[in-house]
């Protein structure tokens, strides 16, 4: 490749350092704008963001443990009427009831330090203040790449870490209405026990308190993901020379009439618009069947479909592309659920939410699994990518992400085909193989084994494709 093909990106001036005042109120005041709150945390000095990464890791500690106390205010125990008869060391169960048991949250406090001033409730205060800050750097190497301004890999990583110190705001949010949704059930739950009620006439939290927990992780995943994206900014371009799509020679000084001197690629066939890179599918016609014809060659012809997609071009059609594939993925999932469920219990009857209960808990898990699985193989391949120096524009690596949230199919495919064949046929492989196998020679049952394994395997074919796909838009001129 010619030296001169490498080019230095155009970023613009960085916005004026907002005040400390700004940076800390900028979790609490813009839950509704996530890029602006993002943009303000990544702006800001070291310490303005490091005080209100602190102030809402206290925020969020404080939370969890004031809802675990207000759990803790009333509970139940069981009392019997009479005396054991002789014989018995108890009297039947018969001749009880449960009894609620009613304290302020200050006797919950109490009762918490009864053996000193500093009891677990502080153990488990330093873990969960620790929790954020953890889980915040693993997630920004996940959306490093959505922060990226051409600058360095550090930089990025940086850059999206104080853009994820904004979530906290949200998540403590979050953490309080799933808190309260779980104290309200529970408490009802134990007023119906000594009631002796055997249904609730009123509002059902339970579905609720079921859906809050995968649903609210999926909103501040998207929440954060503005963030980061604001935090980035919108970059200019770097400005890149016409290149050789089959080698990456700088054809700035070669006439358009001649061959590539390096690899002997008709010339006009790489500065043609439409010619090698026509587009995909989808972003030309938004419609269901568009949506099919690229999924289905993002899955069976990889390398030509990114030999053939525009790279400079908004990934705006790419994003919506893999978010209806989290859709129908969560959708599929749930109602593969829901059907075993039914199959499994033919002859209980079911009221409408359990189903519910079932269903929303693998519509929101599933996606949410296979959205770690994928941004952490395409986060290892992008930052190979960006310490390499691999694209030209970084924003690339974003197209290919998103269009390869199509393979997530191959893993839903291999682990749900599993998973349903334990239900019907349960565990067939050890029946099957009764001797110690090797996988259980590892301490580990072949059903869990080959779940696993097969998922690492994928993983690795995944990343595989990853490459491939950067191999193939490495030297885009359109």
């Amino acid at each position: 490749m010619d030296p001169q093909a490498v080019t230095v990106a155009q970023a613009g001036p960085d916005p004026p350092r907002p005040s400390l005042f700004h940076v800390l109120a900028a979790a609490w005041l813009l839950p509704h704008r996530p890029g602006r709150a993002g943009a303000i945390l990544a702006a800001g000095s070291r310490g303005a963001m490091l005080a209100a990464l602190a102030a809402g890791a206290i925020a969020w500690a404080a939370a969890v443990i004031l809802s675990a106390a207000w759990l803790d205010t009333l509970t139940v125990e069981f009392v019997y009427d009479a005396q054991a008869p002789a014989g018995m060391t108890t009297a039947p169960f018969s001749q009880g009831g449960w009894r609620l048991d009613e304290r302020s949250i200050a006797d919950v406090w109490r009762g918490w330090h009864q053996t000193g001033p500093i009891g677990p409730v502080e153990f488990v205060a330093v873990g969960l203040l620790l929790l954020p800050v953890l889980s915040f750097g693993f997630l920004a190497s996940l959306f490093m790449i959505h922060a990226h301004r051409q600058d360095s890999a550090w930089d990025a990583y940086k850059r999206a870490f104080r853009a994820l110190t904004a979530a906290t705001g949200p998540l403590v949010l979050l953490t309080t209405a799933v808190g309260w949704c779980m104290v309200y059930n529970t408490h009802e739950f134990y007023r119906r026990l000594a009631a002796n009620a055997a249904d609730y006439g009123g509002f059902n939290a339970e579905v609720l308190c079921v859906m809050a927990i995968p649903a609210g992780l999926c909103l501040l995943l998207w929440w954060m993901n503005r963030a980061v994206r604001g935090a980035r900014g919108d970059p200019s371009s770097p400005v890149l020379p016409p290149c050789c799509e089959g080698c990456g020679y700088n054809l700035t000084h070669v006439p358009d009439s001649g061959r590539c001197p390096e690899c002997g690629l008709v010339i006009g066939s790489s500065l043609t618009p439409g010619l090698r890179r026509p587009g995909c599918s989808w972003e030309e016609q938004r419609n269901p069947a568009a949506w099919a014809r690229t999924s289905f060659a993002v899955l069976v012809h990889p390398q030509r479909f990114y030999g053939r997609l525009k790279l400079r071009t908004p990934d705006a059609a790419a994003r919506r592309f893999a978010v209806w594939h989290y859709v129908l993925l969560g959708l599929a999932a749930g109602s593969l659920a829901d059907a075993i469920y039914l199959f499994e219990e033919p002859g209980i009857h079911l009221r409408s939410s359990e189903l519910i209960e079932m269903g929303s808990v693998f519509a929101f898990t599933v996606p949410l699994g296979g959205w770690l699985i994928h941004r952490t193989v395409g986060a290892v391949a992008a930052t190979v990518w960006l310490v390499r120096g691999t694209l030209p524009d970084s924003q690339w690596a974003l197209k290919v992400i998103a269009y390869e949230t199509a393979f997530l199919w191959v893993f839903g495919a291999y682990n749900g085909g599993f998973i349903v064949s334990f239900f019907f046929f349960d565990l067939w492989m050890m029946r099957t193989n009764p001797g110690r196998s090797f996988m259980m020679a590892f301490g580990m049952p072949p059903e869990a084994a080959s779940v696993l394994g097969g998922t690492g395997v994928l993983c690795l074919l995944w990343l595989w494709r990853f490459f491939r796909a950067g191999a193939a838009i490495r030297w885009s001129n359109f």
